[in-house]
């Protein structure tokens, strides 16, 4: 599969409930190529990115305007994708903490979507980090080596495509 078709079929779901929302969204894509992805892959990173722009929406308020940004683009071997939204940042004082359990500034939530965005990602062999946040939103960027695939051992039924899943 080439990456960008891999990378709006990782995106769909989530770019749908985010535009239902009210979300101004923009996905760009430079450059091309086989990612070479695996199903199991396209998996993980649907749950990695899902986990990165739920993040995203519940950090803007309804006092700004609501904006998210994907930008995807293969370089050095490695697929990028950054993800930028328009909230209010991460506060300083859980930044060093921010992709561990239970680490949250919402009320109400559990603390665990980017903890659950960076295991998915270290499964591939990918990684994530905090490139910038700051009042006027966060920028989070994601990186993959080509060719991931995760080990068939690894992956919950839920996390398969449904064409994957076996009755059961």
């Amino acid at each position: 599969m080439d990456s960008e078709t891999a990378i709006h079929e990782v995106l769909s779901p989530s770019l749908g409930k985010l535009r239902k929302a009210g979300v101004d969204v923009s996905v760009s894509w430079r450059g091309d190529g086989h990612c070479g992805f695996d199903r199991r892959g396209v998996g993980y990173l649907r749950l990695a990115l899902a986990c990165l722009l739920d993040n995203a929406w519940e950090a803007m308020g309804d006092d700004r305007p609501r904006r998210v940004a994907i930008r995807g683009w293969v370089s050095d071997d490695v697929v990028r994708v950054a993800v930028c939204d328009s909230g209010r940042g991460i506060p300083r004082e859980i930044l060093p903490d921010v992709f561990e359990p239970l680490c949250t500034s919402k009320t109400g939530h559990a603390g665990l979507g980017l903890t659950i965005c960076r295991e998915c990602l270290a499964t591939l062999g990918g990684s994530v980090a905090i490139a910038a946040t700051g009042s006027e939103g966060t920028k989070i960027v994601v990186e993959l080596p080509l060719g991931c695939t995760a080990p068939e051992s690894a992956v919950p039924a839920p996390l398969a495509p449904v064409a994957e899943r076996q009755p059961g």
